[in-house]
Order: C-alpha cells, then structure tokens, then sequence
C-alpha cells in the first residue's frame, strides 16, 4: 500500500514537470551541427523588424555572447544537438556564430573587436538580405515559413568593407609623396586621394 502510494506520488510529480515543460518557449531549442558543440565562437542573436521610425534599422543585435548551453533531445529517433536560448522567437529573430574579429589600429597592430563591435559587423552585412514583413499578426496565424535572412542569400560569399578613420594608418609627415612629370601631386588620376603634411601644402602650391 505504501509503495502504491509513493509510485502514484511519484508519477504526479512527472505530469507536473512534463506540464511545466510544455508551457516554456518550445522554439527555445535551435539545432546544432555537432562540429560546433565544441566551438567557442559568438552566438549573435539578430532581431529583425522592430526598430521603426526615422532612424529604423531591418536588423538590431539582440545578443552576443560566448556562453552556452547545449542539450540533447531525441528527434526522428535520433538524439541531437540543440543550443537553448530562452525567449528566441523565430518570427523577429536569427541566430548566427562568428569568431573572434580583428582590425589593425593606426600602429597597423591587430586589435580584438567588441562582442557589440562583431554583432554590428554581422548585421550590417546582412541587413540588406533581411526579410521584410509588417511587425504584427493575427493570433490565428501560424511561425512563417520564410526566414528572417533568406537561406538562398546566405550560400553566397560577401565582403563588407568597414571603414573606421580612426584606426585607418595615415601617411607620415616624412613619406614620399607620389609624382607626375617630377612634381609632387595632390590626386593622381584615378582620383584616389592623399594626405598632406600641412607644412608642405605651401610649397607644393607655389610648385604647381
């Protein structure tokens, strides 16, 4: 009788569990190749839509981290990989992995970029390749099938080139200047420009 009693306890504290679980974000599980199981790369969480007004922006960093958790759950009769992240919602958001970025400072040494520094490089080069959708939906509609970045896009290989004056190198005051017919010259033909020590825009002036 008593080990009735402790089974059927038993198993009413699992119906509880199994009712808590369901009632959580059940898209909070995002499958993961397991090569990057391992990986310490940056999760950056992309969040597309929601900035409006004059300044809106298709995609807004969400999150970036290296923290991670990673479960196992039987899927098609296997056991995969998922990463949890709590409150994903696959209508706004997309989830990508990126290392660890480096930019050359005005002493052309390489310098780590900031987890929101990375994050704002990724959405800026995809943000042309966001879906756009209006931001609400009737109750009744079902987690859109087309993504917040289109998958046929993503296959392709960009490049974003960033420009930051700040850490770009400038000329040295003592650096040879280019030359056209022996005179030192501003611009060369194909208009790309270059800098100047301010003590010798007289001189080249009156040699011009």
């Amino acid at each position: 009788m008593i080990r009735a009693r402790v089974r059927l306890r038993t198993l009413v504290v699992r119906i509880r569990n199994m009712a808590l679980l369901r009632k959580r974000n059940p898209y909070r599980y995002i499958p993961i190749h397991p090569d990057n199981v391992a990986s310490r790369d940056w999760i950056i969480l992309l969040e597309g839509g929601t900035v409006v007004g004059p300044r809106a922006e298709r995609l807004r960093v969400a999150l970036v981290t290296q923290e991670r958790k990673i479960v196992k759950r039987w899927r098609s009769l296997r056991r995969r990989h998922f990463l949890v992240v709590e409150d994903y919602d696959p209508r706004i958001h997309v989830l990508f992995f990126c290392p660890q970025l480096y930019q050359c400072d005005r002493h052309n040494q390489l310098v780590p970029l900031a987890a929101e520094e990375i994050g704002k490089y990724v959405a800026d080069a995809l943000k042309q390749k966001a879906t756009v959708r209006r931001t609400w939906y009737n109750p009744t509609e079902r987690v859109p099938s087309e993504p917040v970045i289109s998958i046929p896009m993503l296959c392709e290989f960009d490049t974003l080139v960033v420009d930051s004056p700040l850490l770009q190198p400038s000329l040295s005051a003592h650096a040879e200047l280019p030359r056209m017919n022996g005179r030192e010259i501003e611009s060369l033909p194909d208009s790309r420009q270059w800098m100047i020590p301010q003590d010798r825009r007289a001189e080249l002036a009156d040699t011009l």
